[in-house]
C-alpha cells in the first residue's frame, strides 16, 4: 500500500444539525487531499482543488443536551482505560450523533481527558490539543464525507450524482491515511480519529474493502461510523463495532436546545411567530437537525396550510387536497434541492423529499396517540396509518410519481384513523 506523506482531510460538509446546545465555533479551514487530482493525456481529467469550508469545533460531551444513556456508555467505555477501535453511532438524522462523535474524538485525542463526577470523559479545554480542534488544524482528526468525490482524480467520480460514498473516497481519505503514523501522538486513549458520517452511504465495494482495517486495526486508531440507516451497513461490518444508540430529544430536551443554545437563533428561530414555532416542534421529531432543517429550506411556512387539513386526516376525515399538496411540497423541495447542488440526483431528491412529507405525517400520527387516553382502540388505529405510511414509502422506492404516492398515503390514513382499514 503505498504511503502519502500529506495531512489527509480532516473537513465535512457544513453540518446544520446539533444535539448539543450553544453555538459551534467555526474556523475556515481548507478541505485537504493527499494529492492533487492533476490531468492526464486521454483521460480528460482535471486538478480540482478543494474550496474552503465551514468547520464545526468539538462540543465536550457534558454539553450534550439529551442522549444520557448514550453519553453514559461512552464514558463506560472511557472508564476501562482503552477504547475498542471501531463503532457505530446509529439513530435517527439530525439529533446529534455526529455532534457526539465529534465530542468522543475529541476526548479520545487527549490525555488530559478525565473521568467526572458525571461518570462523563472530558478534556482540559486549555489543552494543546482541544486548541488546534477548536482551530480546525488538528492534522489527527479526519472526517469522511461524500461531498469529497467532487475532489477525485477520477473524472467519472467526480462529474457522478452524490448518492454514495464511493470506494475511491474510502481508499484515499481512510484506508490508505489510518495506516500512516499519527502526527501528533500525545498520549490519548487514541491518536488518530476517522469519522465517517453517512456511513450507510459507503457502497458495498468500499465497506468489504473496509473489512481488512476493522480486523486489523492499526495500533491508535479509532474509526467512528455515523449513521441513520443501520441497517444498510453490511453485517459483517456492524459485527465488527462497538454500538451506540442515540434516540430522539424529549419534548422538554427540545425545548431547552431552542432556548439554551444560539444554533437555533443563528439559523432564524429567534424570530419565528410562537404558532410556527409549535408547528416546527411538532414535526421536528425530537430532532435539532430536522427543525433547522425546517427554517432553512422553508417548511416553517407550510404550518398555516398543511397543519389543518393533518388533523382533519389524523381525525379520520379524508381531506382530497392534501395529497396534491404534499406532492406539490414535496417536488418544491426536491427542485430547489438539486438548483442547490448541480451533482444532486433529482431522483434521489425527489425520494428524500417524499419521506420527508410522509415523515411529518406519522409525526402528526404519533402525536395524536396521546389524546384522549379513555380511547382504547387509538394504538391500533395508530399502528395501522403508521403501516399506511409505509407502503407509501416503498411506493417512493420504486419511483411511483409523487401524485400517486401522497393520495395513496392520505386514502390510507384516512381509513386507519377512521377504523375503516
Amino acid at each position: 500500500m503505498p504511503r502519502r506523506t500529506a495531512t489527509y482531510a480532516r473537513t465535512m460538509a457544513k453540518k446544520s444539525a446539533s444535539g448539543a446546545s450553544g453555538k459551534p465555533a467555526k474556523s475556515r479551514a481548507p478541505a485537504k487531499r493527499s494529492t492533487k487530482a492533476k490531468g492526464k493525456a486521454g483521460d480528460g481529467e482535471s486538478e480540482s482543488e478543494p474550496v474552503p469550508i465551514e468547520v464545526p469545533r468539538p462540543r465536550p460531551l457534558n454539553e450534550m443536551i439529551g442522549h444520557r444513556r448514550a453519553v453514559g456508555a461512552m464514558g463506560t467505555a472511557f472508564s476501562s482505560g482503552r477504547l475498542h477501535h471501531a463503532w457505530i453511532f446509529a439513530g435517527p438524522k439530525g439529533v446529534g450523533k455526529f455532534t457526539a462523535a465529534l465530542g468522543f474524538a475529541a476526548a479520545a485525542l487527549d490525555p488530559t481527558t478525565k473521568i467526572g463526577k458525571d461518570g462523563v470523559p472530558t478534556p482540559d479545554p486549555r489543552s494543546r490539543v482541544q486548541q488546534m480542534l477548536t482551530a480546525g488544524t488538528h492534522p489527527d482528526l479526519h472526517v469522511v464525507v461524500k461531498e469529497f468525490a467532487r475532489f477525485s482524480a477520477n473524472s467519472k467520480i467526480r462529474e457522478a450524482k452524490l448518492r454514495n460514498i464511493p470506494l475511491d473516497v474510502i481508499k484515499h481519505h481512510l484506508i490508505e491515511p489510518i495506516e500512516l503514523s499519527s502526527t501528533l501522538n500525545e498520549g490519548g486513549l487514541a491518536s488518530k480519529v476517522f469519522i465517517v458520517d453517512e456511513a450507510e452511504l459507503i457502497d458495498p465495494a468500499g465497506q468489504n474493502t473496509l473489512l481488512k482495517t476493522l480486523e486489523e486495526p492499526p495500533a491508535g486508531s479509532l474509526l467512528i461510523l455515523v449513521t441513520s440507516a443501520e441497517e444498510r451497513l453490511l453485517p459483517t461490518v456492524r459485527s465488527r463495532c462497538q454500538r451506540v444508540g442515540f434516540t430522539p430529544l424529549s419534548a422538554d430536551d427540545m425545548r431547552m436546545w431552542m432556548e439554551s443554545g444560539d444554533a437555533f437563533a443563528e439559523a432564524g428561530g429567534r424570530d419565528v411567530d410562537p404558532v410556527i414555532g409549535d408547528w416546527m416542534l411538532s414535526i421536528a421529531g425530537g430532532s435539532p437537525g430536522r427543525m433547522i432543517d425546517t427554517l432553512g429550506r422553508g417548511m416553517a411556512e407550510w404550518g398555516p396550510m398543511l397543519a389543518p387539513m393533518l388533523d382533519q386526516a389524523v381525525a379520520g376525515t379524508f381531506v382530497a387536497e392534501l395529497g396534491p399538496s404534499m406532492a406539490e411540497l414535496a417536488e418544491r423541495l426536491a427542485v430547489a434541492d438539486v438548483a442547490r447542488n448541480e451533482n444532486a440526483s433529482k431522483e434521489q431528491a425527489n425520494r428524500e423529499a417524499g419521506r420527508l412529507l410522509l415523515h411529518i405525517v406519522a409525526e402528526r400520527v404519533r402525536q395524536s396517540m396521546g389524546r384522549e387516553p379513555s380511547d382504547a382502540g387509538r394504538f391500533e388505529r395508530a399502528a395501522s396509518a403508521i403501516e399506511a405510511l409505509q407502503e407509501a414509502e416503498r411506493y417512493i422506492d420504486c419511483n411511483v410519481h409523487s401524485l400517486f404516492v401522497m393520495e395513496s398515503a392520505v386514502v390510507g390514513l384516512t381509513q386507519a384513523m377512521s377504523g375503516a382499514r
